[in-house]
């Protein structure tokens, strides 16, 4: 799998979870809407509310995000290794 869509994914998965835990930081906020029991109240409540689309809430602006971020580092990743490959002697001269 390449390295892009491996992010995707790691962004669609955790997104669930991310929801979640975004969810209990407010939950004791007062005024917020969301009281809930434990986590398995918290996902039957978001999904019979809100739908399964509830649980990826956000995921598009997230992913925005991802894609600038995986390109900067792939791009570092590339640039340096160029660079320390550019210092390794060459062979033909380590065998005179």
């Amino acid at each position: 799998m390449s390295w892009p869509s491996q992010a995707v994914q790691q962004t669609t998965t955790d997104k669930r979870s991310d929801v979640l835990r975004r969810r209990f930081q407010i939950n004791t906020m007062s005024g917020m809407g969301y009281q809930y029991k434990s986590l398995a109240d918290a996902v039957r409540l978001i999904v019979a509310e809100e739908g399964l689309r509830g649980m990826y809430k956000g995921i598009v602006p997230n992913l925005l995000k991802v894609a600038p971020s995986m390109a900067s580092s792939w791009l570092s990743f590339e640039v340096c290794r160029d660079f320390f490959v550019s210092l390794k002697p060459e062979e033909d001269k380590l065998l005179r």
